[in-house]
Order: structure tokens, then sequence, then C-alpha cells
């Protein structure tokens, strides 16, 4: 085990003990001398070039803990039996299509924050319901759900003429 503190601290303020989880006050140090001292085990960080706090939503520099979106495809009325929809996710990462089939569900790991989720519907044949309605939130080991219901016009057979 270690100890690392940034010099000049406040009585142990910025201090952080290795292979422990409470961490008051973490900080990323970048470009640094270390220097072993008599004390075993103990690190002292002797000329620090850059040190700032951890980024927020973060637990000590690491990624954050991801959540996941569960998105079931529903479709009521008369479907193409080969019928695909695309779907599009989009968040302050980028942007990602996942193809679902009517009946489907798909599940997807996403870092935690607010994402929209469009359907494509290009033609305009069926109307889209989405349940919850507008941005969706993932936060860090939570499951949301959402459901895409596609709405076809309900067709009326004709009776051929005779």
């Amino acid at each position: 085990m270690f100890r690392l503190f940034q010099p000049g601290s406040e009585s142990r303020k910025n201090e952080c003990w290795s292979q422990s989880i409470y961490c008051p006050n973490p900080i990323e140090v970048t470009q640094v001398a270390v220097k072993l001292i008599t004390d075993p085990g103990q690190a002292v960080i002797s000329q620090p070039a850059a040190a700032h706090p951890s980024p927020v939503g973060t637990q000590h520099n690491r990624a954050p803990v991801q959540g996941t979106l569960n998105i079931i495809k529903i479709v009521e009325g008369y479907a193409p039996a080969d019928a695909s929809y695309e779907v599009i996710i989009k968040g302050k990462g980028g942007a990602l299509t996942q193809s679902i089939k009517p009946g489907q569900s798909i599940t997807l790991k996403l870092d935690p924050g607010v994402y929209t989720v469009k359907e494509l519907n290009l033609a305009g044949e069926y109307l889209v319901r989405q349940e919850p309605e507008g941005p969706i939130t993932i936060e860090s080991n939570q499951n949301t759900d959402l459901s895409i219901t596609n709405i076809y016009p309900v067709e009326i057979p004709v009776a051929p003429e005779s």
C-alpha cells in the first residue's frame, strides 16, 4: 500500500490511500516525479506538473459505469412480413443506428447521460408512438425500458368484382 498526496495540501485534504475505497478528494496527477521515502510504502509527489480533480461522473478517474437501454418493438396493423426498422440513438458521444424487427427487443449498454431515440419513417407509411416520450436518461447500473410502437392503417379487404 502507498499514500499519495499533493505537497502543500492542508492536512491530508488532498490525500488518497491505494487499495482503499475512500478518497476524500481524488486527484489526477500527470508528469510527476515520485520519491520513495523511509516510511515503508509511502510515496510523495515532489514535483507536480499538473494535478486537477477527477472529472465529474467518474470514480477515481475510471470510466463511468454504464446503464442499459432496452428497446421493445411493437407493431399494430398489417406490417409487411419482412419489416425491419432503423432506430437512431443520439447522445453527447455521437449516434448509433440499430435495426429491429417486429416483436423484437434489443439491449444496449450506454454511458450515463441523456439520449434521444428516433425511428426512421421516411415513407410515412405508419404512425410511430414512443413510450416514454422525449429524451431518455440513462443512469449508471440502471435499466431503462423504451417501447416503440408502429401503427399501420387498417386495410379493408376489397371483394373481387364479379
